[in-house]
């Protein structure tokens, strides 16, 4: 996980004998808690200072293992996993002649479950720029897609799930504090909402809630099935810090079609198509409870769909998403973490080794 930050000098230069440029780093062994940092700084073969405020458009700093470059301006690295990272430099398309190392380490010291972001993604088949959207998460690199979980929620449309006098969609926005609801905006664990609508930006946004609001408890889905007309859920959360939680859960499906709808083919994928209303945009009073460190709670969940039950061909496409709850600022839920389970399947807890 790259963030771009962090200031100071780097280590001197031992003489270098090509001419070109070369990357120094201030540390090599950093933490991985997302924001210890070990800072680049670039010089010519002179020892003349190239990364200065005035030049930082023209230099990157590239990870060698992936290509994957940090964002523009960026003056450091720090990660959320442990790891040996090497970088490279690059101004204005010339490679530094040497690489660094970097080490992040500790990561289970601050996170001891794998994190995921509830990305909650407020949208319509009528809306469009949504698309977009769509585009956008699908574009976002392994480790960030790895750490997060869409769910798309529709307003106003055939697919919306009702939710008090509206649907989700609208609620996951006033949960937020929003006033009005614009599409197509993300609402990132409950705690944040944001419209915007580039890979680099949406990426910010899920490590930012990585960093800010690390994981303290762990969910595993036990079982996902149907019987008779009802989609049954049993799922456990496991605290590893103790705390007050609240566990719920949404059916998703993909490959739901609106021909006139504006999506590629008219095909929608991660679509919220019912959520346990009781308790998912709070810590019920009736469904809350506490955890010691280590301890474990497991939940029955049930939807009933009467006539509309699945058919064996729907079930294939079908997805349950476990959220655990906790209190953030202003004492309104927000989502600790989630998983996710095909349909007929289970899932366990992940760990962070």
């Amino acid at each position: 996980m790259f963030f771009g930050c962090g200031e100071g000098p780097a280590d001197p230069v031992d003489d270098p004998k090509e001419e070109g440029y070369y990357i120094y780093v201030d540390r090599e062994v950093i933490e991985a808690d997302g924001k210890d940092v070990a800072t680049f700084t670039v010089k010519d073969q002179d020892g003349n200072v190239i990364s200065t405020e005035a030049n930082m458009g023209k230099v990157w700093y590239e990870n060698v293992a992936n290509g994957v470059r940090l964002d523009r301006y960026s003056t450091g690295f720090s990660a959320m996993a442990d790891g040996d990272f090497e970088f490279a430099g690059i101004v204005s398309g010339t490679r530094t002649v040497n690489t660094v190392k970097v080490k992040a380490q500790n990561r289970k010291k601050y996170e001891v479950f794998h994190k995921n972001v509830a990305v909650f993604k407020l949208t319509a088949t009528w809306c469009t720029y949504c698309p977009a959207m769509t585009t956008v998460l699908a574009g976002l690199d392994e480790e960030t897609a790895d750490h997060s979980i869409i769910l798309a929620c529709h307003n106003t449309d055939r697919f919306s799930v009702p939710y008090g006098e509206s649907d989700l969609a609208a609620a996951l926005a006033r949960h937020t504090g929003a006033t009005a609801l614009g599409l197509p905006t993300n609402v990132y664990d409950m705690a944040k909402l944001d419209d915007a609508r580039t890979v680099s930006m949406v990426t910010r946004n899920i490590n930012d809630r990585r960093i800010s609001s690390p994981a303290t408890s762990g969910i595993k889905v036990n079982s996902f099935t149907l019987e008779d007309s009802d989609l049954k859920v049993s799922a456990s959360v496991k605290s590893s810090t103790g705390g007050e939680y609240d566990l719920t859960c949404a059916v998703l499906s993909d490959g739901l079609v609106e021909p006139d709808g504006h999506a590629v083919d008219g095909i929608y994928d991660d679509v919220v198509i019912a959520a346990n209303t009781v308790n998912f945009l709070t810590l019920a009073s009736d469904t809350k409870f506490s955890l010691s460190k280590d301890e474990e709670m497991t939940r029955e969940f049930q939807f009933s769909f009467g006539e509309n039950a699945p058919s064996q061909s729907q079930l294939s496409k079908l997805s349950v998403v476990v959220l655990a709850l906790k209190k953030g600022d202003g004492g309104k839920a927000v989502v600790d973490n989630a998983a996710k389970c095909g349909y007929g399947n289970t899932s366990d807890y992940v760990y962070n080794e």
